[in-house]
């Protein structure tokens, strides 16, 4: 969650937003430093799930389709354009939106006599390391591909813990399965059979070895996950009864 967050109130008030649109905006524009990037016709492109929206700025909203009536604003005044790649919605900052946070220099007059206080560029969100020539991140529409951290993202967005999320990323390269959409969207469907959220089908998995998930591996659902013994455990309890009972008798001093 975002402990504060900027707004450029020139620019909110030149624009004529509303003031929880300029909030999400605000996010939106510094988000460009964090999130997964995306190359797409040599244009970076950003993915901000909306459910880490609503966890970063909860002041804002907790509903996924206001957020979208949101960003549906801000794409008509002209801030931001997205695109829809594997369900997910990228959006890239226009020229009009990098003006947030900058301010156009004036002509050195008498009545600007300090220039150097003046900005001379535009804000750029996209991040400095980034490589546009680095063909694991750029799409093109004609592949049908999936870049490398969709599916940690599918994860993240259905509310898998990030280290758990990791540690099962980590696992099912280690057993060279693949890491798609379609693989997380199987997961989630057996989960939800199963009646487990995504988080606990994935512990379960990694608690037993599992490279994916079945329903139908798990005899009683929501009893398995929770359960804490195994047979050698009810084994070795029945075993400690019995010696308990041989040393000590049953409840009418009878021993056995």
């Amino acid at each position: 969650m975002r402990y504060s967050i900027s707004i450029d109130n020139v620019k909110s008030l030149e624009w004529e937003l509303l003031l929880t649109d300029a909030y999400l905006f605000a996010l939106m524009h510094d988000a460009c430093s964090w999130v997964d990037t995306l190359f797409i016709d040599g244009e970076v492109y950003y993915w901000l799930a909306k459910t880490r929206i609503i966890k970063e700025i909860p002041l804002l909203t907790d509903k996924v389709d206001t957020i979208y009536r949101m960003q549906k604003r801000l794409v008509d005044k002209g801030l931001i354009k997205t695109v829809k790649i594997n369900g997910k919605d990228y959006f890239n900052l226009t020229d009009k939106g990098k003006e947030w946070n900058s301010y156009k220099q004036k002509d050195n007059s008498d009545a600007n006599p300090r220039p150097e206080l003046q900005s001379e560029s535009k804000s750029d969100c996209a991040p400095k390391d980034s490589n546009p020539t680095d063909n694991s991140n750029i799409y093109k529409y004609s592949n049908t591909s999936i870049i490398k951290s969709d599916f940690f993202s599918f994860l993240i967005e259905n509310e898998v813990e990030s280290d758990i999320a990791d540690d099962y990323v980590k696992f099912r390269k280690s057993k060279k399965a693949p890491l798609t959409i379609r693989v997380g969207e199987s997961l989630k469907k057996e989960a939800d059979t199963a009646g487990y959220t995504l988080n606990d089908a994935i512990k379960i998995c990694l608690m037993r070895g599992w490279v994916g998930f079945d329903s139908k591996w798990l005899k009683t659902p929501q009893n398995t996950f929770n359960q804490k013994t195994t047979k050698t455990d009810e084994q070795r309890q029945i075993n400690e009864l019995g010696a308990n009972l041989i040393m000590f008798g049953d409840e009418t001093g009878r021993k056995y």
